[in-house]
């Protein structure tokens, strides 16, 4: 992956916050993923994320919050599109 792919990220919303927000554990998961998702929807370059995470399916773009949609949401993106 090239390092300027990744630019976006330099304007994300979340950069100042605990990268835990965006990969909660299982017990605490419907509140993070809500306060992580309320600054998502403040993002200036949200559908960058989204778009990062949907083109890479590595493990690591599976879980946590990208674009303001949790795993559950971008699988079914996923099979909507294909």
């Amino acid at each position: 992956m090239n390092l300027g792919e990744l630019k976006w990220q330099d304007q994300a919303a979340c950069k100042p916050y605990p990268q835990e927000w965006w990969f909660p554990n299982a017990e605490r998961s419907s509140h993070q993923y809500a306060a992580a998702r309320a600054v998502c929807e403040q993002c200036p370059v949200q559908d960058e994320c989204l778009a990062h995470a949907m083109a890479h399916e590595e493990p690591h773009y599976e879980y946590g919050m990208w674009g303001g949609l949790a795993p559950r949401q971008r699988r079914a993106l996923r099979r909507a599109v294909t």
